[in-house]
């Protein structure tokens, strides 16, 4: 996951260089001066957008140069003149809430927000102070934010959005589609922050001198925030290619334009930041060498003095996840505690959690499974929190709310509507009764259109109830899945440390110790299930509605990978009397997931014993073929009927969900699921069958090792495309 540069480079002050003193004397003029239009004059929109970021610039300016009460400073300033008096203490206020939220004082940031909606009382409808009003209910949409209260906030922010007109106000709509894309964000729905990010820039366009810095700043901003958003939904192709474009932004419009020791310091910061996004998706598409290159570089830029140093820890934790995978666990080890020293005297919700995360991971990997499941228990209570700090956010469809209220908004002209058509009704009346056929026409279509507005207000109700009747199945489903996943953690934690002392054992026999590793493997697989079920989340993503499952690939050796899972399952077989027969070469390889495709291959063995009657055989059978590796697993059961082939393979199929031959019990999970495995390695998987004479399972994995292989397509089965 990449890190949004507005949320890197908002969480703290320190993100710009100093300006000196001369830089707050040439602030203050503009913030005395700016937008003083003459009284009766309403402000344009990018005047009032100047307005709000020369008090930004006032606020870093204090700070940047260590006044030592940056607040009362600007309380303490005296107005120009008598009738400036509202715009300068609108300006104050403002100035010091923006003071308040850097510093992280939230609770007083609030009051200041506050005391600034308060000199709009009774104001808010005169056209030349509602462009600041709807400002200054930005202002207090952040501190809310920040404050986790997301319901409050986002009825600010649709407050405010409802009285914006696009076409007017560009300036201000883009940054109002600005915070409605963050929410979206941190929602989870990426693609309208996509489509909200995209509007905002439109939007901003139009307000902005393309000559300025700012413009090229928000356009890399823009750049990296759409990045963002396809990292999350796994698109890495678009994510790298808008990072390479902020990149460009940063070469050729930034550098030129920069003008100031702030300006070169921003450029600098950004292009750490780019890269340290650019080394996250690397790492996804297999360019591990490059993505630790980036990761290093960026760190060492934004841990300088008064840089992004947040971001530098989050990069310093994926740093360490790349090292915990390639087994380089001194190096994890180190970076690890670098980020721990920093959290011990840093606030940061979102990196000690990260950190927890890959604390765990290296723990496990080391062996301290102790140690390990205290630090993940840490974890898990950390992310519970976070969900329910969220789950008011979670909740609110931000498209529905807007729909709403662009509903109202159209039920309030129509009732105006319908008052003018009243009073011309009582006119034409007093006037000429002649005129009363024509008026019992018009007061039946207005019946008619109240009548219409009813039934789409009840029908916007319970559209909205039913999709939040329906997220809350979800969640609860998901939470049910994570509790149990978690539960069943500490039984098979003991199941595999007791197999672990008795595979070592010596005084046991030989064939003993033999099934007791099986015993260690098998846990060891179903407790990386349970891990992977835990952070499972059911976005309609995949194949079946799920996300795509990542793979880590290996070189394999394939004739001692299928004679495990063969060795495992035959205990199964002997229950019914039944042999597996294994026949692979002995010196063939491939990469593959191991404990993923152990999950597929037991799975077809399984629904071979499952389906085949007693006294029967079963054959597993590995073959190289030119550019890939070729498994099939057959069986002398009852077969498939060919009306139910095409069903095979979907989650949401119950006709495929038979008893076995004994009345064994079948869920018809296990195949989609493998299909997503095998499918996952850039495989296929398909199958040929008779009714009544068997079934043969053809699982084919590319040799090549690349993790971008073009996926394989089935070659035998004619009906496998379904």
């Amino acid at each position: 996951m990449q890190i949004p540069l507005f949320k890197a480079f908002k969480t703290d002050y320190h993100f710009r260089t100093s300006t000196g003193l001369a830089g707050i004397l040439v602030v203050l003029v503009l913030f005395g001066t700016a937008c003083q239009s003459p009284q009766n004059q309403v402000p344009s929109d990018a005047l009032v957008m100047q307005e709000v970021e020369q008090i930004n610039a006032l606020v870093d300016s204090l700070v940047i140069n260590e006044n030592p009460d940056p607040v009362g400073f600007i309380l303490r300033m005296k107005p120009k003149r008598e009738e400036a008096r509202f715009s300068d203490e609108y300006r104050k206020y403002m100035a010091a809430m923006y003071y308040h939220i850097y510093r992280r004082n939230f609770d007083v940031a609030l009051r200041y927000a506050d005391r600034t909606l308060q000199l709009f009382e009774n104001k808010s409808d005169d056209p030349a102070v509602q462009r600041h009003y709807l400002y200054a209910i930005l202002g207090k949409v952040d501190v809310l934010r920040r404050k986790k209260l997301y319901g409050t906030s986002i009825q600010y922010l649709l407050q405010g959005w409802q009285m914006i007109n696009v076409d007017e106000t560009p300036c201000l709509a883009s940054l109002y589609l600005g915070r409605l894309a963050t929410v979206s964000y941190m929602q989870e729905n990426y693609h309208n922050a996509i489509d909200y990010r995209n509007k905002a820039w439109n939007a901003t366009e139009v307000c902005e001198d393309s000559s300025n810095f700012s413009y090229s700043e928000k356009k890399f901003q823009y750049f990296q925030n759409i990045a963002s958003a396809y990292s999350e939904v796994s698109q890495s192709d678009s994510a790298l290619s808008y990072i390479n474009l902020s990149l460009d932004v940063i070469d050729t419009e930034l550098e030129e334009k920069a003008k100031t020791e702030a300006n070169r310091h921003f450029i600098e910061m950004a292009k750490g930041v780019a890269l340290g996004n650019y080394a996250n998706e690397l790492y996804k598409v297999g360019e591990q060498q490059k993505a630790e290159e980036f990761w290093k570089e960026s760190i060492r830029i934004n841990l300088q003095p008064g840089f992004a140093d947040e971001h530098a820890q989050f990069m310093r934790i994926y740093l360490a996840e790349f090292y915990i995978n390639a087994g380089r666990m001194i190096e994890a080890d180190t970076l690890l505690n670098n980020v721990k020293t920093w959290l011990d005297s840093n606030t940061s919700e979102t990196g000690k959690r990260r950190w927890l995360k890959a604390s765990w991971q290296w723990l496990e990997n080391n062996g301290d499974y102790r140690q390990a499941y205290e630090v993940y228990h840490q974890y898990v209570e950390l992310q519970t929190s976070v969900y329910e700090s969220r789950r008011e956010l979670v909740t609110l469809d931000l498209n529905s709310q807007i729909q709403l209220l662009e509903n109202q908004h159209h039920l309030e002209q129509m009732e105006a509507d319908s008052q003018l058509r009243n009073a011309y009704f009582i006119f034409i009346l007093v006037i000429s009764m002649m005129a009363l056929a024509i008026l019992f026409l018009v007061w039946r279509s207005w019946k008619n259109s109240q009548k219409s507005v009813l039934r789409l207000k009840d029908l916007n109700y319970a559209i909205r109830k039913k999709n939040l009747q329906l997220e809350e199945q979800n969640r609860a489903i998901s939470k049910i899945m994570s509790i149990v996943s978690h539960d069943l953690r500490s039984p098979l934690s003991g199941v595999r440390e007791i197999s672990a002392v008795m595979k070592g054992d010596e005084t046991l026999g030989k064939e003993h110790r033999k099934w007791a590793g099986l015993i260690h493997s098998t846990t060891n697989q179903s407790l990386k299930l349970m891990k992977e079920i835990l952070n499972f989340n059911l976005h309609k993503t995949g194949n079946n509605g799920f996300k795509r499952i990542p793979v880590l690939k290996k070189s394999v050796s394939v004739r001692s990978f299928l004679q495990n899972c063969v060795d495992l399952l035959q205990l199964k077989a002997n229950e019914k009397n039944q042999t597996i027969h294994l026949e692979c070469p002995a010196k063939l390889n491939a990469y593959m997931d191991k404990d993923k495709m152990t999950r597929v291959i037991n799975n077809v063995i399984d629904n071979a014993i499952k389906f085949s009657p007693r006294n029967t055989s079963i054959e597993v059978k590995a073959e190289k073929k030119p550019s890939s590796m070729l498994i099939s697993i057959t069986d002398y059961g009852i077969g498939i009927p060919e009306q139910k082939i095409d069903e095979i393979f979907d989650i949401h199929s119950h006709s495929s969900k038979r008893r076995g031959t004994d009345n064994e019990e079948s869920h018809g999970l296990g195949l989609s699921i493998s299909k997503e495995i095998v499918e996952a390695h850039g495989g296929a998987i398909w199958l040929e069958s008779q009714e009544l004479a068997g079934t043969t399972f053809f699982i084919e994995l590319p040799t090549n090792s690349s993790k971008n292989v073009k996926a394989l397509t089935p070659r035998y089965d004619k009906d496998s495309s379904s």
